[in-house]
């Protein structure tokens, strides 16, 4: 059987970028292996890195701890973690290795060169780009543009990578692949305008998930003298059959999202000895805001500061 190498810097890299790949190469009739650092640098729970585990392991995909440290500074760590690497493509004759992030990426092309095996390397957005810091150019560019020359395949997410991979460097094949922010153009929101200030938004989406992909249309109304004025609904389809799956409401579901936004945007930027909140108006998102928040912070005392119109209704 066909066999392949799906190589990162950390667990969390598989586990949020790759599994989708690694059951596709499954279906091609490749059997999978796994290489990255599951015990440092991470920046998500123990549970989730045990859990990926369980799943790779429930899917027939061996996984090898490698000692990769984040910090390029940290040498003699990527020394070892290199060595670590050039073991398993010996002890195991792959097809080609699929690297991903800067050190992975270095590490997988210098020893794939080296053993001989061809190399997709995902940049998942240079270092280097318009207005980055010089010590990022002076640093990562050379890497990458050396690191070109032993690259069979240069997949890019943005269309700055993709423009500096062509032009620049010397992998022998160089793909873009749109993986960061939408085509706007193709969710222009249609709007349909009332009399007296009223309105409905049509809201769109397609969203892709391991069951296949699921077409939703959110749909939202505003008429000034009802109450609520502002009221939304959500139809959810099978994308493939048509199949109706579900009529939601879209109310709670827009104001817990914009409210856990709000909540974890505080609990990220804030002060680290804050306890005072203003919240701007009474409405649903501030209800949500609020619940979120003081779900997240139990050890505090918090003081609460509203804005708002005379006129508004209170808390119900």
């Amino acid at each position: 059987m066909k066999r392949m190498l799906m190589l990162a810097s950390v667990a969390l890299m598989i586990d949020q970028f790759n599994m989708p790949n690694i059951r596709l190469l499954q279906e091609m009739g490749y059997e999978v292996d796994v290489a990255c650092n599951f015990e440092k640098g991470n920046t998500c729970s123990d549970e989730k890195i045990e859990k990926l585990k369980s799943t790779l392991n429930e899917i027939h995909v061996r996984f090898y701890q490698v000692d990769f440290a984040r910090d390029i500074t940290q040498v003699f760590q990527n020394i070892k973690a290199f060595r670590q690497v050039n073991q398993i493509l010996r002890k195991n004759q792959y097809t080609f290795i699929h690297c991903h992030s800067p050190i992975g990426g270095v590490a997988g092309r210098v020893l794939g060169k080296l053993n001989k095996t061809k190399v997709i390397y995902t940049a998942h957005g240079f270092h280097f780009y318009k207005g980055a810091p010089l010590k990022n150019w002076l640093i990562y560019y050379p890497v990458e543009w050396i690191c070109s020359w032993m690259t069979d395949t240069l997949i890019t997410i943005n269309a700055e990578d993709y423009i500096q991979a062509k032009n620049k460097f010397h992998a022998k094949r160089v793909r873009y692949i749109p993986g960061v922010g939408v085509e706007v153009e193709k969710f222009m929101q249609p709007n349909i305008s009332m009399s007296g200030k009223a309105f409905y938004n049509i809201m769109p989406c397609l969203i892709h998930n391991v069951n296949g992909v699921v077409g939703g249309v959110k749909v939202v109304t505003r008429y000034p003298e009802r109450i609520p004025s502002l009221d939304s609904k959500i139809l959810l389809f099978n994308a493939d059959s048509g199949e109706f799956l579900a009529l939601m409401d879209g109310n709670w579901i827009t104001a817990m999202r914009t409210g856990a936004v709000a909540a974890h945007s505080v609990i990220h930027f804030a002060k680290t000895d804050w306890n005072t909140v203003g919240i701007i108006g009474l409405g649903n998102v501030a209800r949500a805001s609020m619940l979120m928040l003081a779900s997240k912070t139990l050890d505090k005392l918090l003081t609460v500061k509203f804005a708002y119109f005379i006129d508004s209704l209170p808390f119900a």
